[in-house]
């Protein structure tokens, strides 16, 4: 007879929600100070852009939840809270990955028209183009569109 009546949450459910949202709140709350820092360290405005991104979904979930909480929001919107969560999470996680994978500064490295090659560390030349392998042609692209 614990059942809870004309819908209720079971208070186990009511706890775990709140675990979930204050492990969600930490983690965006670390990303966005590690963004910033590292932002005011390197004078790269690029950070703070993928903090406001990671800002503003996380208000947009706070509102659906709200609502969801209140009722005013029907139900069968309850995947798009997780949706949500899901692009909260994964803004963090690239985020994160933007700040603490070094860029490679193969721009420094080759100027012109030359293409790097990340095996031998060194500049491809267009004329020299034509004697790669089908491999490093590839891999000179694919560092060239990085």
């Amino acid at each position: 007879m614990n059942e809870p009546l004309f819908g209720e949450q079971k208070p186990r459910a009511y706890l775990v929600g709140f675990l979930f949202t204050g492990i969600l709140l930490v983690g965006c709350l670390v990303c966005i100070v590690i963004s910033i820092v590292f932002s005011v360290k390197s004078s790269l405005p690029q950070h703070l852009a993928s903090t406001l991104l990671i800002v503003l979904t996380a208000i947009h979930l706070a509102i659906l939840f709200k609502w969801y909480r209140r009722g005013d929001l029907d139900p069968k919107f309850k995947f798009l809270l997780f949706f949500s969560v899901f692009i909260v999470v994964l803004a963090c996680v690239s985020d994160q990955i933007y700040v603490w994978v070094p860029f490679p500064g193969v721009l420094s490295k080759c100027s012109g028209n030359n293409l790097y090659q990340p095996k031998s560390q060194t500049c491809i030349t267009i004329q020299n183009w034509l004697d790669c392998s089908k491999e490093e042609k590839l891999n000179a692209l694919l560092i060239m569109q990085w």
